[in-house]
């Protein structure tokens, strides 16, 4: 009996270059091991781990595609705006300029954080974040790591809820680029802008918004849509004439969220997304 051939794409996954767990070649490996014809690499604010996750793919004949998940704002206490950015081009001189200041927005947001507990009482160090960020994006979960390691709190869960999280005494806001430039600036780096998780973040009535900014794509199918939801983002996408996408958002252990190649997008939808990017 034959083994099922490799099928279907994973566009939104994460690795250690930002808050995953993966290695590139750890997820690469596990895409192989799921069958994945396509992988989606998407961390937070950069590229930088996708070198070593095309040579992984390309050895054992997947194909990655390059990407990255940018946050934008919101207003009020409102989620904000997931907006990830496939087939970028990794060699644009404007994106990884970009990616780099929001690094280092992320390194300073980070020591801010750090400084704010420890006027309340809560012993950390800077070092002690940057050190388990290794090479990758610092970024609140980082935070969490290390004040769960003090020994301030059992878990993940509680730091965020009891410091970390907006609202809660220890938290800082990011400084994010807005919608319309996040997705002329995917457009300007040979990329399609496609809303993540819309029915995680809830901001449907932004959607027309977003399209008349040039959203190219819905992240229909992920493991936060049943498939109620899966239909109503199907109707919305025909409505708007976006593009369809998917992405099981994978982080491996490090968040209690979906597991590699749960959701697969067919080919033909792979390759409406390539056009669209070539004709970018």
């Amino acid at each position: 009996m034959t083994s099922q051939p490799p099928h279907g794409a994973d566009l939104h996954l994460h690795t250690i270059f930002s808050d995953g767990a993966y290695t590139p070649e750890d997820l690469v490996a596990a895409a192989h091991r799921n069958r994945l014809a396509t992988i989606g690499l998407t961390d937070h604010d950069t590229l930088d781990g996708f070198e070593r996750t095309s040579r992984a793919a390309e050895e054992l004949s997947l194909e990655a595609i390059p990407g990255v998940e940018f946050s934008c704002p919101s207003q009020g206490d409102r989620e904000e705006a997931h907006i990830v950015g496939l087939f970028l081009d990794p060699g644009h001189d404007e994106l990884q300029d970009t990616l780099k200041q929001f690094r280092e927005n992320r390194r300073r947001r980070a020591i801010r954080m750090v400084e704010e507990l420890n006027r309340m009482g809560v012993a950390l160090h800077a070092d002690d974040v940057l050190k388990l960020a290794g090479v990758g994006n610092i970024s609140r979960l980082h935070v969490a790591h290390a004040i769960v390691n003090a020994g301030h709190v059992p878990s993940i869960e509680a730091a965020f809820r009891r410091y970390i999280r907006k609202g809660a005494p220890a938290y800082v806001p990011r400084d994010r680029p807005s919608a319309d430039w996040t997705i002329a600036l995917i457009h300007r780096a040979g990329g399609v802008a496609v809303l993540a998780h819309p029915g995680l973040t809830k901001r449907d009535e932004d959607i027309p918004r977003l399209v008349s900014y040039g959203l190219d794509a819905l992240e229909v199918y992920c493991p936060d849509h049943d498939s109620n939801m899966e239909q109503h983002y199907l109707d919305i996408a025909a409505q708007h004439r976006l593009l369809v996408s998917a992405g099981s958002d994978c982080h491996g252990h490090n968040k209690k969220r979906s597991h590699l190649g749960s959701i697969r997008l067919d080919r033909n939808h792979v390759e409406a997304l390539r056009e669209r990017a070539s004709g970018q």
